[in-house]
């Protein structure tokens, strides 16, 4: 995990830009109850480009970026300039060219009529150009992660949710 303006790795208060809220996996208690595991996988998303530059990404990454940048309490402008930076960075980098790769953008809630939110994927693992017209939800996320890491579903919600496989190479 890197989150943008988390002051300390694994840190557990929010600040005046990193929430806790955003960071699911400090309310997992075997992340949270292990500091030092905690201190080395939940990290500051500085620590990103380092990882990136020295071929030291995990195999799975989740990033949040700060409650401005992720267009919550600032404009889609900003956090488009934040996206302009950083999935570029993201998609050259060695670490996701040199295998086959998926990032995954994704917003946590759409207008109040229907709640929509556009989810894009993009890398090697992903189709070019694609649009799908599946009604998909969160869940069709997170089954579709299970799914490709041939994990089991954990709730009923995920295990009953459609995979997003009509996206995917």
């Amino acid at each position: 995990m890197y989150a943008e303006n988390m002051p300390t790795p694994c840190a557990f208060n929010d600040t005046k830009k990193y929430t806790v809220r955003h960071n699911p996996f400090m309310f997992y208690a075997d992340i949270n109850g292990d500091m030092k595991y905690c201190s080395r996988h939940i990290v500051p998303l500085n620590k990103l480009q380092a990882d990136l530059d020295s071929d030291n990404l995990p195999n799975f990454v989740f990033i949040s970026p700060n409650i401005c940048n992720d267009m919550h309490n600032c404009s889609m402008a900003t956090g488009d300039k934040w996206l302009s930076k950083s999935v570029p960075m993201i998609l050259s980098s060695s670490e996701f060219t040199k295998q086959r790769s998926l990032l995954v953008i994704t917003w946590d809630e759409g207008s109040q009529s229907d709640n929509r939110v556009l989810t894009i994927f993009l890398g090697s693992a992903a189709k070019e150009s694609y649009s799908s017209s599946k009604p998909y939800n969160h869940f069709s996320l997170f089954r579709t992660i299970e799914y490709l890491w041939d994990l089991k579903p954990i709730t009923n919600n995920d295990k009953h949710a459609s995979i997003m496989k009509d996206m995917l190479k």
